[in-house]
């Protein structure tokens, strides 16, 4: 099992272009059933932190945010907000019978670790971890500088 998702995270990696998972992008060897792991997606910007759930497919099945547990302003980009959250996810997933997770981190927010904790003091076993936080190369041309 460990082989397979070490497989996933590689490939994953590899098609770091298309930020959607598709079945037929990452899928499972052997005939493993889909149920076996799942994806977590942890978005940390500066004023939220967002979780959500996925399967195979690519289709949510549960998200939690900072906001809608209830933090509000400032609070929300806090790593405590974060790690509930994750906890909160966590719980919820546990009761639907998810075991086993990928967890895939985005974003330079506070939240990033502390979210992974909060998952995995939840219930959830993480099996993986990737970053596929977008990284700058050198982007756009700056405009040109202004002449008084």
């Amino acid at each position: 099992m460990k082989e397979e998702i070490q497989k996933l995270i590689l490939e994953h990696q590899k098609q770091k272009s298309s930020s959607h998972l598709s079945i037929d992008s990452i899928s499972l060897e052997n005939g493993a059933e889909e149920d076996k792991v799942h994806y977590v997606y942890v978005k940390a910007t500066n004023n939220n932190t967002f979780v959500s759930l996925y399967n195979l497919k690519g289709d949510m099945k549960i998200w939690s945010s900072t906001g809608k547990l209830g933090f509000k302003g400032s609070k929300r980009s806090t790593g405590y907000a974060a790690q509930v959250t994750g906890i909160d996810l966590a719980d919820r997933a546990s009761q639907r019978g998810y075991k086993s997770i990928v967890v895939f981190l985005n974003g330079f927010g506070s939240g990033r670790l502390n979210a992974l904790k909060g998952l995995s003091s939840g219930g959830l076993t993480v099996e993986g971890l990737v970053d596929v936080t977008p990284k700058a190369h050198n982007g756009c041309r700056p405009p040109k500088i202004r002449k008084l």
